[in-house]
């Protein structure tokens, strides 16, 4: 697609999601249930792509 490394693509993913969490929900300190939830995704993606990027170097 665009020959970036896979790593990259959660942390992507992990903006979007934050992104469209503040559009949805508002400021972080805003009791949003749609917003809480995709702030939990951006966190989960973030997660991901640092373990991918861990295992990728112990492999």
């Amino acid at each position: 697609m665009f020959d970036l490394p896979t790593y990259v693509y959660p942390f992507v993913l992990a903006v979007v999601a934050a992104v469209a969490g503040r559009v949805l929900g508002g400021p972080v300190k805003e009791k949003s249930f749609p917003g809480w939830i995709l702030y939990a995704v951006a966190i989960a993606c973030v997660i991901i792509g640092f373990a991918t990027i861990w295992l990728g170097q112990a492999a």
